[in-house]
């Protein structure tokens, strides 16, 4: 038994919202807050977050400059335009394929990033190593690292 508390926030862009869902129970145990954001431009992912890429055209986002070990964020492809997850300097995304031991990595620093192979593909990442490594922890349809 818990109450979720939800809010739907103007998040200062013409036609930009960010919906917060949070739930709380008796003890005030609650989940990591996922905030669900439907986005159509170039913007920072937060931790966190959840990230709508919804648009015909592919949508950037970049990897947050502060992160701690265990955060996690979402990119969740809703249209045809896919996205692009770009990188600060020194920060890369490591992705392991099936049941190999074979790591593969983005390119370090702002040269290295990560697209979707399908305007619907979706993935998602917790942080390794504050503020630098990223780590795919699930993905469908599919990314492509760069």
């Amino acid at each position: 038994n818990g109450n979720w508390v939800v809010e739907f926030i103007s998040v200062g862009a013409a036609n930009l919202y960010q919906l917060s869902a949070k739930f709380t129970t008796a003890t005030g145990v609650s989940p990591q807050p996922k905030e669900f954001w439907n986005v159509a431009t170039t913007s920072t992912l937060r931790v966190g977050q959840k990230a709508e890429a919804n648009s015909g055209s592919q949508v950037v986002y970049t990897l947050p400059s502060v992160s701690v070990y265990g955060d996690e964020l979402e990119v969740d492809g809703t249209s045809t335009g896919g996205w692009r997850i770009s990188q600060l300097a020194n920060q890369y995304i490591q992705y392991s394929e099936g049941t190999t031991d074979k790591v593969n990595k983005t390119t370090t620093g702002t040269g290295g990033y990560m697209t979707s192979a399908d305007g619907c593909s979706c993935v998602r990442l917790k942080c390794i190593v504050a503020n630098l490594v990223w780590k795919v922890i699930s993905s469908h349809l599919g990314v492509n690292l760069e």
